[in-house]
Order: structure tokens, then sequence, then C-alpha cells
């Protein structure tokens, strides 16, 4: 029965392994993969666009012409002060040229900046909630080492169970061996 547990305790470890390995793998070439189909990915740090999008989201944005953008898109453009800001189109702003009036979904009141279609970086696509945290956590020394840490805990777990097993099948063949009658 112990021996069934061990063998259940090393599959789940090896399993863990190779599932937070995958993982981290996975979230490494994210951004390249992205970049590599023309899009975008940036993690949503404010909550200007809660509930449609929540804070520690990954957004997903495509290159856009600017005149092919109506009310109702969600657009991330560079703010003045240089932040990206991701917000939705309520109108086009009167002018000589081409630009946008903006709300985020969470405000009750529209920007008090016009966004010149100079500005936007493109349409946001889709976003994943949540994935921000963990690819900002992977940004820093910090969530490296963390993770680092965990890949290898589990590697040294996955030993030991090893160990183990190995060790209970000998002591069981021993047992055996001893307890069979010499011929």
């Amino acid at each position: 029965m112990l021996t069934m547990a061990v063998r259940f305790l090393r599959l789940g470890t090896r399993l863990t392994w190779l599932a937070a390995a995958c993982g981290v793998i996975l979230l490494a070439l994210l951004p390249h993969a992205v970049s590599a189909v023309g899009r975008e990915m940036f993690v949503v740090k404010g909550s200007s666009m809660q509930p449609a999008i929540p804070v520690g989201s990954v957004i997903f944005v495509r290159p856009a012409d600017p005149a092919a953008i109506v009310a109702g898109d969600i657009i991330t453009f560079h703010a003045p002060n240089g932040a990206l800001v991701s917000h939705r189109v309520i109108g086009l702003a009167e002018g000589a040229t081409l630009a946008f009036q903006t709300k985020g979904d969470g405000s009750s009141a529209a920007d008090p900046i016009i966004v010149p279609a100079t500005s936007v970086e493109g349409v946001v696509e889709s976003y994943v909630p949540q994935l921000g945290y963990v690819v900002a956590a992977l940004g820093t020394t910090a969530g490296v080492l963390a993770t680092l840490t965990l890949l290898v805990g589990l590697l040294l777990w996955s030993w030991f169970m090893d160990e183990l097993a190995a060790t209970m099948t000998r002591s069981t063949h021993r047992r055996m061996a001893a307890a069979e009658p010499a011929s």
C-alpha cells in the first residue's frame, strides 16, 4: 500500500515539474510568439477599463489603420506623458487631423485629452485575465529566482521520491528473499 502511494507521489511530482517547466518556457516564449504574428503584448496596470479588462490582465494589441477605428473599439495609445493607455473610443474628435475621444470603462467622464491618430499603437484584440501578474513577476529578479527555486525544489523532491521507491523495492526484495525457505 505504501509502495503504491510513493508511486503516485512520484508520478504527481514529475507531472507537476513538467507542467511548471513547460509553463515557464511558454511564458518566456509568449512575447516572441506574439510579435511573430504581428501583435504586441502589454500588462494592464490600472483599473480604468474595469470590468471589461481587469487589472493584471495581459492584452494583445494588433496594429490598425486609424481610419478603420470606430466608436466602441478599445485602442492602445501613447499618452502625452509617454505612458501606454488602453481606453475605449467613444467618438471621433473634430479637427483638421484624425483624432479620437476616449474613455475608460471604469470612468464616469471622457478622457480630458484628445488622442491623435499618430499616438495610436493599435486595437486591443483580446486579453487574458490575471496572466499579467505572472508575466510581471517573471520580469523581476525575485520572480525568476522564485521560479527557479520552485523548479529545483520539485526536481529534488522527484529525486527523493525515486530514492524512496528504490529503497522500498530493495527492502521488499530482501524480506522476500529472507522469507523463502532454502532448498
